[in-house]
């Protein structure tokens, strides 16, 4: 017999044959939903290997992707979150504009992209001069969707947006020390260039970095408007607010 499933409650069971020493057939049954479930066999009809081995349903459906905001050098780690992933060996990842199609060196800019899980695949972006209109006009810093496939050459058709945007350049901070094991409030100006501003508000997720030698300390950061003020216009940001860590 074969088994599929994870949860015993859920188990669906299909006959088999023993096809030779390394071989036993059976049919995949039918299921109702895009899933990855554990997939073992019996010989004696009770006792069932656990290899951790699975068989997946996929629908593939793209839910969201961290970050969003994509360097222009092409050195992005992206996270793609959905349902209905499954790891067959094939999974990509493609960033397109369903308008316009995007190509990337004459072809389509899709990647490699790794099964993390049934909700999870990974991969990389790319170096922002490399995708083009099929006019030949760079994306610059327009909207892109990224979506995915886990087989054959169907890419999903969701609305996940990503963007490039331009690293900021770090002019001054408030306070250049701390005294040790507290906390600090900094205050760090910055030249935000010709990002869009109302969209780093909305999509960035700010972080500042403190290093020494092989110790790094990440600290949660707000973008600010400097000097403080009621006004709530994205353009009037000028400074990244965040605190020291407990070195």
């Amino acid at each position: 017999m074969c088994r599929f499933g994870n949860q015993p409650d859920e188990y669906i069971f299909a006959k088999a044959t023993l096809a030779s020493n390394t071989l036993v057939r059976c049919k995949v049954p039918q299921y109702t939903k895009p899933d990855v479930l554990n997939v073992e066999v019996t010989i004696n009809g009770e006792s069932y290997t656990s290899d951790n081995k699975t068989y997946g349903y996929f629908d593939p459906f793209v839910l969201d992707a961290n970050p969003k905001l994509l360097a222009t050098d092409g050195s992005t780690h992206v996270q793609i979150k959905g349902i209905g992933f499954v790891d067959s060996g094939q999974c990509k990842a493609a960033y397109t504009n369903h308008t316009n199609d995007l190509y990337c060196g004459g072809s389509t800019c899709a990647k490699t992209a790794v099964f993390v899980d049934k909700n999870t695949l990974n991969t990389t972006s790319f170096p922002q001069s490399e995708v083009a209109y099929y006019s030949g006009h760079n994306v610059y810093w327009d909207p892109m969707y990224i979506d995915a496939l886990v087989w054959g050459d169907q890419f999903t058709k969701n609305q996940v947006e990503v963007f490039y945007y331009e690293d900021p350049v770090l002019r001054s901070t408030n306070i250049n020390e701390s005294p040790a094991n507290l906390q600090s409030q900094i205050l760090l100006t910055v030249d935000f260039k010709n990002n869009n501003m109302e969209r780093l508000m909305r999509i960035s997720d700010t972080k500042c970095r403190f290093t020494a030698g092989s110790k790094t300390y990440v600290e949660e950061a707000q973008l600010v408007a400097y000097p403080f003020t009621n006004n709530r216009d994205p353009n009037l940001v000028n400074t990244i607010h965040c605190k020291s860590p407990r070195w």
